[in-house]
């Protein structure tokens, strides 16, 4: 559940003593089969290779482990809150559920001290992806928003656009 069955020929490759290169793609699959599994010096190497690699994995590991309670999400929430606007544009974004995303965006708001309509429109364009993936649900997600802003862009493409879509108690007065 939630593993990339290309890296499963890795995985066997590995465990029958075949040298394997490890990658962004295939790292975080290779840890979870390793830590099932326990096979340690594969676990040790992809543990390695991870902590290297934070920042282009975070997206895939989040994915793979949102359901396992005895995971902590924190530290992966960070690693993306801290640099939001360049992981935006990763759809796989969309595949992690809305209340991990509302805490990484409150995250990234309250670092960057910004709680206003000057967001970077990559940002913006994110939030009404959610909206299209998530539907009504992913209005929270504008409510740390000031959708009123100077130029109120933001307020009326959500009611020319979104009217049907966008739960309005969620916008900051």
């Amino acid at each position: 559940k939630n593993i990339s069955e290309s890296s499963i020929p890795d995985f066997i490759d590995f465990c029958q003593a075949r040298k394997i290169t490890l990658t962004k793609e295939n790292a975080p699959t290779l840890y979870k089969l390793s830590e099932k599994y326990q096979v340690t010096s594969l676990l040790n190497k992809a543990k390695e290779f991870i902590l290297t690699h934070q920042k282009e994995v975070v997206v895939e590991i989040m994915i793979m482990y949102q359901n396992d309670d005895c995971f902590n999400m924190e530290e992966f929430e960070e690693i993306i809150s801290n640099d939001l606007t360049k992981y935006v544009n990763d759809d796989r974004l969309l595949n992690l559920p809305i209340q991990t995303l509302y805490r990484v965006i409150s995250k990234y708001l309250l670092k960057n001290n910004s709680n206003n309509s000057e967001q970077p429109p990559e940002f913006i364009e994110f939030l009404f992806k959610c909206l299209d993936h998530f539907g009504r649900e992913a209005s929270v997600l504008f409510d740390k928003i000031d959708t009123f802003g100077s130029s109120g862009e933001l307020i009326n493409r959500l009611l020319e656009n979104y009217s049907e879509k966008f739960d309005f108690g969620y916008v900051n007065k």
